[in-house]
């Protein structure tokens, strides 16, 4: 089985410092690095705002193009190239995806964070790309790979189980 590994979010700006920073999620580098390394491949998405993005309107400005937030983490920097990384100004990457390495891979494994925003939004959206076109491709998140932050009225546990919750009913496999 050929899977690819898509990274979301693995950028300073969520794992090292910044308004949206988490050291928690820094912690999943590790798994990750090991998961990419038993993959046929492996596919960034990440961060890449504008000042003006209307997401700024939701969230505190972060991962502005580039600055160092936007910057893939020194830990997966190895595995990351221009041709396999995509940049978003969204939470849900999926929209910015280029569709077509879809065909290339039998199986896709989602890590990075945040777990219950972009890492949910963008594995509904494959997997609901997915059952549209009557692909029939697992869709695997290892929950040792995902990470989400800890804030005010934003309790890491609670939402990382929520979300891994919705995945599962969603049909993709929460290992």
């Amino acid at each position: 089985m050929k899977d690819l590994v898509f990274v979301i979010d693995m950028v300073n700006g969520f794992a090292k410092f910044g308004a949206m920073a988490d050291p928690n999620i820094a912690k999943i580098a590790p798994a990750i690095a090991s998961q990419i390394r038993r993959s046929a491949g492996v596919h960034f998405i990440c961060d890449a705002h504008g000042e003006r993005d209307l997401e700024m309107k939701r969230y505190p400005a972060h991962c502005i193009e580039g600055s160092p937030e936007a910057e893939i983490i020194d830990e997966l920097a190895e595995f990351a190239t221009p041709q396999n990384t995509t940049k978003k100004r969204s939470t849900n990457g999926f929209y910015a995806l280029d569709k077509a390495i879809l065909s290339e891979f039998d199986r896709f494994v989602i890590t990075g964070c945040c777990t219950d925003i972009c890492v949910l939004q963008f594995a509904l959206a494959l997997r609901t790309y997915f059952n549209e076109n009557d692909i029939n491709k697992d869709i695997v998140v290892p929950s040792e790979c995902v990470a989400t932050y800890d804030a005010p009225n934003h309790e890491r546990e609670y939402y990382e189980k929520c979300a891994l919750n919705l995945m599962k009913n969603a049909g993709i496999l929460v290992i």
